[in-house]
C-alpha cells in the first residue's frame, strides 16, 4: 500500500466532509486495498456515530454519513437501478399497455 491512509480520531477537528472527500479522492490515485478502503469506511462509520452522539451537529453528521455510503458502497442506487427497460427499448405495443396499466392505477 503506497500512500498514507487517514484513520479519524476522536481529537481530530477535521471537518467531517473533508475528511471522506480527500480520502475518497486519494484512494482512486493510490494502491489502498479493497480491504484498506472497507476498513476505514468502517473506521469511519464509527467515527461519526460517536460523534452523533456527543454533538448538537446531529443533521451536520448525518450528512456525511450520506455522502460517505453515497461513495464507498458498491450498491446500486435503488434496487430497480439495473432492472428493466429503458423507454426508448419499448415497443409500441409495450408503451400502450404501461399507458393502460397506469391509468386504471390512477383511477
Amino acid at each position: 500500500m503506497r500512500g498514507k491512509m487517514y484513520m479519524c480520531s476522536q481529537e481530530d477537528n477535521f471537518d467531517y466532509y473533508d475528511m471522506i472527500l480527500n480520502f475518497y479522492k486519494s484512494s482512486h490515485y493510490q494502491d489502498f486495498s479493497e480491504k484498506d478502503i472497507e476498513i476505514w469506511k468502517n473506521q469511519m462509520v464509527i467515527f461519526l456515530m460517536r460523534h452523533l452522539e456527543q454533538t448538537h451537529e446531529k443533521t451536520r453528521i448525518k450528512n456525511a454519513l450520506i455522502l460517505l455510503l453515497s461513495l464507498f458502497e458498491n450498491d446500486p442506487i435503488d434496487i430497480y437501478h439495473n432492472h428493466g427497460k429503458t423507454s426508448k427499448e419499448l415497443s409500441l405495443k409495450e408503451k400502450k399497455q404501461i399507458v393502460t396499466i397506469l391509468g386504471q392505477e390512477c383511477a
